[in-house]
């Protein structure tokens, strides 16, 4: 509240005044979708695909989570090639900077290719036109829970950093930055490997806008 009353009396005049106010608008509607926002409420109440139903090859089998730009399921490749599961993203009918930056996203992720890294499998256009991708579906729970868990020594839980600092490190090499590292979007598999998702409020390290 104090924050938004302070920006509030800022005006748009001043120079320092407007890279700040918007700042903190980017930073509002850069939330990534498959978390919990400010504006999950509106995507929540979008009509969500049913089980069975399909989207491009994918067949939905349930749902997982609404966030501020749209929904997330989980998916089995439905066009009998072969079997495969995945975390679908779809995105809801949202503006040009929304389409913008989920195009982003998708071309980000496909230039990752790291084990400790969720890796990007199929996109296009679905239902109702609305764009989606299809990334590597992890079977694991969130870091600091699979530590809890286990009761991890500490030379376990820094072997676990490190696979985590690499994949980290890769992203870098391709200068995206993450910008949402929680122990939320830090799986561990059952095989005990790091596993990072959601590159969802990622940037270019060389963007400027942020």
């Amino acid at each position: 509240e104090e924050r938004a009353a302070r920006l509030g009396a800022l005006t748009t005049d001043d120079a320092a005044g407007a890279f700040i106010t918007g700042y903190f608008e980017r930073r509002r509607r850069q939330q990534s979708f498959m978390q919990t926002s400010s504006d999950a409420e509106d995507s929540d109440a979008l009509e969500r695909l049913e089980h069975g139903e399909r989207i491009g090859v994918w067949r939905v089998e349930r749902f997982i989570a609404a966030g501020g730009m749209g929904q997330g399921y989980e998916a089995m490749r439905a066009d009998g090639l072969y079997d495969q599961r995945v975390a679908l993203k779809v995105l809801s009918a949202g503006n040009a900077d929304w389409l913008e930056r989920f195009a982003a996203e998708r071309q980000r992720l496909a230039t990752l290719d790291h084990t400790g890294i969720s890796r990007i499998i199929d996109g296009g256009t679905g239902t109702n036109d609305r764009p989606y991708m299809a990334i590597e579906y992890v079977e694991g729970v969130p870091i600091d829970v699979f530590i809890d868990r286990h009761g991890s020594a500490r030379r376990d839980v820094l072997i676990l950093m490190q696979h985590l600092c690499a994949a980290v490190t890769h992203a870098h090499g391709k200068l995206i930055l993450h910008r949402d590292l929680k122990p939320s979007n830090v799986l561990v598999d059952a095989s005990g490997q790091v596993r990072l998702i959601d590159f969802g409020v990622s940037s270019l390290i060389e963007d400027d806008r942020w």
